[in-house]
């Protein structure tokens, strides 16, 4: 990937909605392990 492709506001907003989409779906496992136990 090239410089500026990375340093585009877009790409930054994709990349922080794939964090909070994968932080979320990790927190939702957890919960599910932890009822689980």
């Amino acid at each position: 990937m090239r410089v500026e492709m990375i340093s585009t506001p877009s790409w930054r907003q994709l990349l922080w909605i794939d964090r909070d989409l994968y932080i979320n779906h990790v927190h939702r496992q957890k919960k599910v392990i932890s009822a689980a136990c």
